[in-house]
């Protein structure tokens, strides 16, 4: 029956990057084929991207980029108190898909904050305003940790469903558990920018 669960495991997961690459090749190759190579104006000569904007690229609002990190944290935040109780005193399955379920969302939020920045892709509102690029870069360190702590927890016993031991399971998910918990204190970091 393990084995099972972990071959669900892995499909959906491979399912999800497979969406993801492809949200990304897609997103780069409509960056790459358009848009005017053109110097950029005074107002957009510091990109938050490597890429130059053109001349016609509009700068996004604050309230519009907290806004696409608001679609994410609904996700986030479900499992915030679950995650809590995982491994202290109990350990089942649901804990470690709980696991991969904030993963997906931490690389969602990845992919749109860098997707909106992109002229033509699905979803673009503009260039990161200079007054969020600091916290748009520590909120991504913090879901790229996350995601690492998540494959990480994916080698462990918990991770490969071998063990539902609580004891052993609080030791291998405790280093999700902090990168979950600094992932959430970015998120936490945009309160005052979301608009109710």
């Amino acid at each position: 029956m393990g084995g099972g669960l972990i071959a669900v495991k892995r499909t959906l997961v491979a399912a999800v990057a497979g969406v993801a690459t492809g949200m990304l090749v897609a997103g780069g190759l409509t960056a790459c084929s358009g848009g005017d190579t053109g110097s950029a104006s005074a107002e957009s000569a510091s990109p938050s991207r490597s890429e130059t904007p053109s001349p016609t690229e509009s700068v996004a609002t604050v309230s519009q980029v907290a806004s696409v990190v608001d679609r994410e944290v609904v996700d986030l935040e479900l499992g915030k108190d679950y995650f809590l109780d995982c491994g202290v005193s109990r350990w089942d399955y649901s804990c470690a898909i709980n696991v991969q379920q904030a993963r997906r969302a931490a690389e969602r939020l990845r992919i749109k904050l860098d997707t909106v920045q992109k002229v033509g892709a699905p979803g673009y509102i503009g260039a990161i305003p200079d007054e969020v690029k600091g916290l748009v870069v520590k909120t991504d360190e913090a879901a790229v940790a996350l995601a690492s702590a998540a494959d990480a927890f994916d080698a462990t016993a918990c991770g490969s469903f071998q063990t539902t031991d609580p004891a052993t399971c609080f030791i291998d998910v405790s280093p999700f558990k902090s990168k979950y918990e600094d992932l959430m204190d970015q998120i936490a970091a945009w309160s005052p920018l979301r608009v109710n």
